[in-house]
Order: structure tokens, then sequence, then C-alpha cells
């Protein structure tokens, strides 16, 4: 019988943000007062900007008065009426989370608001094909209804039903800015949030896209993935920044190159959890739980590595960029 090498890397895992869902869905609608003429700055939270984006000023329940964006992102409102105003983006019949209460008064000058849209992060791709899961448990989404319109005039570029392990093929659309928008069709009224995406020539890759219902809507993320490390036994303690213990997580163990399964833990009621007895391979472990974006964490199980100390594996919130697709690691002597 083999002895295994005392070496232990212990991955101590550490919530970098709060999840989405612990967060209160409270926005404070800002007041601008303005003079008749004004413009309305329209951006995604990266700065995005698009042509054609509608704005809508709203008097009591009639839509007053609308304008639509240039290629800057600009629309521009003249000769409004004296009124109290609520202005909103009105895309393809789907209102915009942002939004503004203004008031329309002589002897103002003119004045800049700033709208952001789309609300989620805006997904960049050359093809669309790829895997949709359940952030919550890393769990692929079957029958899905997977739907490709123009985010401008609302035509129809692709559509596909996800296939028993989530798998979605979209093709390559012509370059521009769509709206992905899923509907589950065993459950007809369950209809997700549309996720923007903005299709370009030269990005090639599959996309692995973890989807989850919030108390603040839909949010998505890619699967994270984090930098290969090695080990000579898999332990690790599930926490979150101030030190709370995460108990309630799904962290599963594969080999690489294969999607089966090798073994599932919990953590315990401390955060720790433990893959036992498994032989000196290539593996990757999978960390999902509610309000956070799935990561994988490579991992070569070796008995003569040595040991690095612990490693910090930063698990971002749903909703949450993965930074291209890498997450750092830091072990314990870089710190």
């Amino acid at each position: 019988m083999r002895v295994r090498a005392t070496a232990t890397v212990v991955l101590a895992v550490f919530i970098a943000l709060l999840p989405f869902d612990a967060l209160a869905c409270v926005y404070t609608v800002p007041r601008y007062r303005v003079g008749r003429k004004f413009t309305v700055n329209v951006a995604s939270r990266e700065g995005l900007t698009f042509a054609g984006v509608r704005v809508i000023l709203v008097s009591g329940k009639q839509v007053a008065k609308t304008a639509y964006t240039n290629s800057q992102g600009v629309a521009q409102f003249e000769e409004v009426p004296i009124d109290d105003y609520s202005l909103e983006v009105d895309q393809l019949g789907e209102l915009g989370p942002d939004m503004a209460t203004i008031s329309v008064v002589d002897g103002v000058n003119s004045a800049d608001i700033k709208l952001i849209w789309p609300s989620l992060q805006v997904l960049r791709a050359g093809e669309l094909k790829g895997t949709l899961l359940d952030a919550a448990g890393a769990t692929p989404l079957a029958d899905v209804s997977v739907v490709l319109v123009n985010a401008i005039d609302g035509s129809m570029a692709a559509r596909d039903l996800t296939r028993e392990a989530g798998e979605f093929d979209l093709g390559i659309p012509a370059a521009g800015f769509y709206f992905v928008k899923l509907q589950d069709l065993r459950s007809p009224i369950r209809q997700l949030d549309p996720i923007p995406v903005l299709v370009s020539k030269g990005v090639s890759r599959e996309l692995t896209l973890a989807v989850q219902e919030t108390s603040c809507g839909m949010q998505y993320s890619e699967l994270c993935t984090a930098r290969p490390e090695a080990a000579s036994h898999l332990a690790g303690n599930l926490a979150d920044v101030s030190g709370a213990v995460i108990d309630r997580a799904r962290i599963e163990l594969f080999k690489t190159g294969d999607k089966r399964t090798l073994a599932t833990v919990a953590p315990d009621k401390s955060g720790h959890f433990d893959f036992q007895y498994m032989p000196d391979d290539e593996y990757q472990v999978r960390i999902s739980a509610v309000g956070f974006a799935p990561l994988l964490v490579p991992i070569t199980l070796t008995s003569d590595t040595k040991s690095k100390g612990s490693i910090d594996v930063h698990v971002n919130a749903i909703g949450s960029s993965c930074g291209a697709g890498k997450i750092p690691l830091a072990t314990s002597s870089e710190k």
C-alpha cells in the first residue's frame, strides 16, 4: 500500500462579493430640473452605446414624447411641455430598470441625464454555441427555448432548444447587438430576462452560461475558471470575506476531459469540505451556490507535490464578470 505524501493544499474558498440575492433591490430614482431642451446619454455598465434605442417621457400613464439615441448613445429632447415626467428606456416593449424623474421648467439651462441600458453585463462573442446551466447547482437546463433577436429592431436571427446536457447552438450571426431570450418550455409562465450580447468577429470560444432568478430579476454569468494548481489532498473551508461560514454549496469533482461527476461533497456546519482517497490524476473542482457564479478550479493531485500553503479562491457573485474568463488565485506565499 502506497503512503501518500503529507503535503496538502487546502482550498480556503472566500466569497469576494455578497450574493446578488442578498442585496436589497432598492433603486433611488434621481430627480432632475431641466429646461424644455435636454439630452439623455444611454450606455451599458461597460460604457457601450448603441444607435436607435428608444427613450420615452411618460406623463401620468401616457407616453408624452419619444427620442432615439444616435451612435454615441445620445437622445435629444426639444420643445418639451412644462410638466413632471418619468424618463425611461423602452426598447422592444421592455422597460429598462434605470429611470429618472424630471421636472421641465422655464428658465433652466439644458442638462445632461445619464441612463444605464442594458442593465445586465453585455456578453461578447463571435459565435453563440455553448451550454446553459442553472447557477445554483451548476445543473444543465434542458428544454429551454433560446431565441436570438436584434436588440434594436426586434427581428429574430436564430433559435434553438437546449438538449439534455443544456447544449445550444445559434450559429454565427452577423456582427451586431442582440438579446438572447430564454423561456423554460416546461413552465410556460417562466420567462427569464434577455441576455445582451455583442457579436463581433474574431471571438471564438464555446460559452457556458449560468443563469439564476433572483429577487432583483434574472442574472447571468459565464462559468469562471481559476488557474491550475497542484495538491496531494483536496480539502478546504468555505466562508465569506468576513469569516462567516458558508454551509450551503455544491462542490463537485470531475476528471479533466470527462463530464461525469466522480464525487460530490457539501461543506459541513463549519464550512469544511473534503474529497478523500482520490488517486493521482488531473481533476476539476466545480463550486456552485445560490447567488454566485459557478467556478471551476483545475487541480493536479500528485503524491510528491510540496505544500504551497492555502489557496484563496474568490467566487464572483452571479451577474459579475469573470475578467475574460479567468479568476486569479493567490497562494499564501504571494500574500
